[in-house]
């Protein structure tokens, strides 16, 4: 089932799709699905929530390695 749905560009919008069409050989239809899907596929929560367990993985990580480098420099500075 196809739904249709009309709207207007400004002028330079649309120019760019159009070249953009062009450059990619396809419609500027097709275009802007790909467009809408490449941004359904980014704004994905479950993605999102990845990312930042990712992060947090790494931040995690990074304060294990300063915690030894800050009691690795404590233990050289009550050495001497």
């Amino acid at each position: 089932m196809k739904t249709v749905i009309s709207f207007n560009l400004p002028t330079d919008l649309n120019q760019y799709l159009r070249d953009i069409a062009h450059q990619e050989r396809q419609t500027i239809s097709e275009i802007l699905r790909q467009m809408i899907v490449d941004h359904r596929d980014n704004n994905d929560p479950s993605h999102k929530i990845k990312i930042i367990d990712d992060r947090i993985e790494e931040l995690k990580e990074q304060q294990k390695q300063l915690s030894y480098q800050r009691d690795y420099l404590k233990d050289r500075i009550e050495d001497k």
